[in-house]
């Protein structure tokens, strides 16, 4: 029965791995080359959370300005408490920005 359940778990693993892998979910780095939410390189892994399913982290960082230079729609924003409350991320930044949820040190954000 037991190794009934791990092949079961296995065979799922196989297919949610490859799914994970091509997310964009990403954190933002510590020091960024500049404060554009739409480059790679700010981002560990290097890629842009701009999907329907990417959740974007925000942790310490030295660039905490970020600016936004192309419609984005993410599932979520977090803000760690590694300084997640010294972000500034305008109102109105973009035109058709779409975001779930936000949240900061694990707690839901009121949005306006």
């Amino acid at each position: 029965m037991n190794t009934l359940i791990v092949t079961a778990i296995r065979c799922s693993l196989m297919f949610l791995v490859p799914a994970l892998a091509c997310a964009g979910s990403a954190q933002w780095n510590l020091n960024p080359g500049s404060g554009d939410w739409d480059t790679a390189e700010n981002w560990t892994p290097m890629t842009v959370p701009n999907g329907p399913t990417d959740i974007a982290t925000f942790a310490l960082s030295n660039t905490t300005n970020v600016s936004i230079s192309e419609d984005t729609e993410v599932n979520g924003i977090t803000f760690t408490s590694a300084g997640g409350f010294d972000y500034h991320l305008p109102d109105g930044i973009c035109r058709t920005c779409s975001i779930r949820w936000i949240t900061k040190r694990g707690r839901p954000f009121p949005r306006s």
